[in-house]
């Protein structure tokens, strides 16, 4: 049996970044939704990783580009909600970002992560 495709809904934020990346990053980063998208919760690494609680990060490598981490949470039974945005310099994530990525979830639903 086929899995149902998620949906993904963005904040502006998430659009805006996406769409102020050169191209290949961006056409990259619509690739790894897609991906997103069709994978639903069988998404795995490397495409998406674990933060916290429901927080989850989709992982965008791109070659002379960069890390792009787009950072998301389920919301209903078959959609994703795309919600903080951040290119990242080197393989671990700063403590300031968590914290702002954890508060934005919170200040958005209105729960504790």
């Amino acid at each position: 049996m086929k899995q149902a495709r998620f949906q993904i809904r963005y904040e502006p934020e998430v659009t805006g970044f996406i769409a102020k990346l050169a191209k290949v990053p961006q056409k990259q980063v619509e690739r790894d939704f897609e991906k997103l998208a069709g994978r639903g919760l069988k998404a795995r690494p490397p495409l998406t990783g674990h933060i916290e609680g429901p927080i989850w990060e989709l992982r965008s490598k791109v070659a002379g580009y960069g890390l792009y981490r787009i950072f998301y949470y389920r919301d209903g039974a078959a959609s994703f909600h795309a919600f903080y945005p951040y290119h990242k310099k080197d393989n671990r994530l700063p403590n300031r970002v968590r914290v702002e990525v954890l508060g934005r979830y919170e200040q958005l639903t209105g729960k504790k992560p």
